[in-house]
C-alpha cells in the first residue's frame, strides 16, 4: 500500500473519492459480492487500480487513504478479507489523525476562527473518528478525536475577543472566500450537527 503526497492530479483524487470515481463506485460491487452476485475477484481487481492513496491534509473519509479504509472495512464485514491492507491503512490513519490534532488544539489555543475542513465529516476530524470508531476503537487517536469533538463545542474569544462558539468558521458556507465576521454551520456534513451523526 503506498500514499501519494497530496493533491496536485486531479485523476487521482477522481478515482480515490466515494463522492464519485471508482473507490465510490466499488461499494456497489461490494454490496453485490457480499449477496453472491458478482465475485471478490471482479471487487479486487477495480479496488487494485486505485493508487496511490492520497494521504496528508486533503485526506479523509471520502477521500484517499483513509476512504480506502472505509471501503476495505465494508469489504472486510467480519472476514479477514484485506486485513493486510486494512493493517496498513489503520496506521496511515492513525498517524494522519495525530499531526491533524495537534493543529485543530493549537488554532483553539489561538483563539481563530475553525475551517470545515478541520472538523466535517469529509474531510475533517469527525470523518477520521468515525472510522477509528469502526478500525480503531480502542485507539489513542480516537480518544484524542472524541476529546477535541467535545473541546469544538465550548466557545472561544474570536479574533477580537467575543464569545463564539467552538465551530465557527471564517469562511463563507459555500465555498473557501473568506465571510465577514464568519458563521456557525448546523448542517449534517459540515456543520457542529455532524458529531451527533458520527
Amino acid at each position: 500500500m503506498t500514499t501519494a503526497p497530496p493533491i496536485t492530479d486531479t485523476a487521482i483524487a477522481a478515482r480515490q473519492s466515494l463522492a464519485h470515481g471508482p473507490l465510490g463506485a466499488a461499494l456497489l460491487p461490494i454490496e453485490r459480492a457480499h449477496r453472491g452476485l458478482t465475485s471478490w475477484r471482479d471487487v479486487h481487481e477495480q479496488l487494485a487500480d486505485i493508487r496511490p492513496l492520497i494521504d496528508g491534509d486533503t485526506a479523509g473519509l471520502f477521500l484517499g487513504a483513509p476512504a480506502m479504509a472505509y471501503v476495505l472495512h465494508l469489504a472486510a464485514a467480519d472476514s479477514d478479507r484485506y486485513a493486510g491492507a486494512l493493517d496498513t491503512l489503520d496506521g496511515i490513519v492513525a498517524a494522519h489523525t495525530r499531526p491533524r490534532l495537534v493543529a485543530a488544539h493549537e488554532r483553539i489555543d489561538q483563539g481563530r476562527y475553525a475551517a470545515f475542513a478541520e472538523y466535517d465529516l469529509f474531510r475533517g476530524l469527525t470523518g477520521l473518528g468515525a472510522l477509528l470508531l469502526r478500525r480503531q476503537p480502542e485507539g489513542h487517536e480516537l480518544r484524542g478525536v472524541l476529546e477535541y469533538l467535545v473541546r469544538l463545542t465550548e466557545p472561544i474569544a474570536g479574533p477580537n475577543g467575543e464569545q463564539l462558539p467552538g465551530w465557527w468558521v471564517g469562511h463563507s458556507p459555500a465555498n473557501k472566500t473568506v465571510a465577514q465576521g464568519g458563521h456557525a454551520n448546523a448542517g449534517l456534513a459540515h456543520g457542529i450537527t455532524v458529531i451527533l451523526g458520527a
